[in-house]
């Protein structure tokens, strides 16, 4: 694994972007299958620390999240959950307990 492997895989799932976090900005669909979940804790980011826990029991994805600021962090403009290509199966996403729809074609969701 080179040097530069924890930081590609990081911005795969924790991505700051100007003013915006974007989450699993870089997931492959493969990542996504029925079964699979993905865990991240203590990310430091330019807003704060983050923990994300994305699973996908079945037909929807459940995504839980924390964004921990201080008082030395920006607020991000927007937190965008972004669902790779090929996610045409996938009915919806609980985010944090809301149950929210995915419409065919979307494959980013604002999340704030």
């Amino acid at each position: 694994m080179s040097a530069s492997s924890p930081l590609l895989l990081r911005n795969a799932l924790v991505f700051e972007n100007q003013a915006d976090l974007e989450l699993c900005w870089g997931v492959p669909p493969e990542w996504l299958r029925t079964g699979s979940r993905i865990v991240v804790k203590r990310a430091p980011t330019k807003f704060g620390e983050i923990d994300l826990e994305l699973q996908r029991p079945g037909q929807d994805l459940v995504l839980e999240y924390r964004l921990k600021p201080g008082a030395e962090f920006p607020k991000p403009q927007e937190v965008r959950l972004h669902i790779p290509s090929g996610h045409e199966n996938i009915g919806s996403v609980r985010v944090n307990g809301v149950l929210r729809s995915l419409t065919p074609g979307v494959s980013v969701l604002k999340l704030n």
